[in-house]
């Protein structure tokens, strides 16, 4: 999937503090979200992801409990963080990726061409009938902006994890 938001921090603390503290605040999993629930495995840590401590390298997502819908949570969507820790002296800086989960890219493009389907469809009939045509456009701008809102509070979360 594609990046839809790329963040850097700076870290004061060198690279093996800043993979320990992802260590304690993350559960390891092979898989990160199971396919037919949409959920993730089901722990009291707030993320579930992958760690190469070799590469410093990580793929995290929030936890999404099998029985705790994602909306409870303020999670509208999967949003899946892809890191990299590197090393600079005594500091650190921390790479950040934004990416969309399958499911979500789906629905995104499917809420993204409603609206040209239908002022496409509405071109060839001409009947005028522009407040339909405006509320197709509604439901994209909403959903733009629950992702706005869940990318920032999920950047504001991973700020408090890695204390930057």
């Amino acid at each position: 999937m594609i990046s839809i938001r790329n963040k850097t921090f700076e870290s004061d603390e060198n690279a093996q503090v800043v993979l320990s503290r992802l260590d304690w605040k993350v559960e390891k999993a092979d898989r990160l979200v199971n396919p037919f629930s949409n959920s993730t495995v089901d722990t009291s840590r707030p993320w579930v992801g992958k760690i190469d401590k070799n590469k410093r390298e990580f793929e995290i997502i929030q936890t999404a409990p099998h029985f705790s819908p994602r909306i409870l949570d303020r999670n509208f969507f999967q949003l899946y963080i892809q890191g990299q820790i590197t090393e600079h002296g005594q500091k650190s800086g921390i790479i950040l990726k934004f990416r969309l989960g399958l499911n979500t890219f789906m629905l995104f493009i499917f809420i993204y061409l409603f609206p040209l389907l239908t002022t496409f469809l509405d071109s060839k009939t001409d009947n005028g009938n522009w407040k339909g045509l405006a509320l197709s456009f509604i439901v994209p701008i909403l959903f733009t902006l629950l992702l706005i809102v869940q990318l920032n509070r999920t950047e504001n979360k991973l700020i408090d994890l890695f204390e930057v």
